[in-house]
């Protein structure tokens, strides 16, 4: 089991974090959609808005082991998620890193280069946004506007 801290303070337990998804209640609250082969959300442990997560529904380590049908999917989920961020904030930049690791599940983060963030360098975004989420997570209005976010990208999707 391992222990993650959701941006709303919980602490939640659970064996994968990505297998997780269709059984623990912290996790369904952040889903924005899912579709056949995938999952999408808001990171449950980043408070930041519009920061997606793609998670197959098939437990896999690697980007190499996803079959076609998933990479097609993904490749039209990563389109309409930036499509749809795009309709929620002046945002023409994005950072995507790919999660792999051993005995992990893999998943791919889509993470729009919003205006109140200080850099707009996309391999230093996510070390940013690291550094200042424990005051995201202690700001009202920043939670806020990150629970819209999910509302509404839910009814884009």
């Amino acid at each position: 089991m391992r222990n993650f801290k959701t941006m709303f303070g919980d602490t939640i337990s659970v064996d994968c974090l990505g297998c997780s998804n269709r059984h623990s209640p912290e996790l369904q609250g952040l889903q924005i959609t899912e579709t056949e082969h995938w999952y999408v959300s808001q990171d449950i442990e980043l408070a930041y808005p519009a920061l997606i997560i793609l998670t197959p529904k098939r437990h896999i380590s690697n980007y190499s082991d996803l079959n076609e049908k998933e990479l097609q999917e993904m490749n039209g989920l990563i389109i309409k998620s930036k499509q749809n961020i795009q309709k929620l904030f002046n945002v023409d930049r994005f950072a995507y890193i790919f999660g792999e690791y051993p005995n992990r599940h893999f998943h791919f983060l889509i993470i729009p280069m919003l205006d109140f963030m200080n850099t707009k360098n996309a391999a230093t975004i996510l070390d940013e946004i690291g550094k200042r989420n424990k005051d995201f997570m202690n700001d009202p209005e920043h939670m806020k506007l990150v629970t819209e976010t999910i509302d509404s990208l839910r009814k884009l999707f």
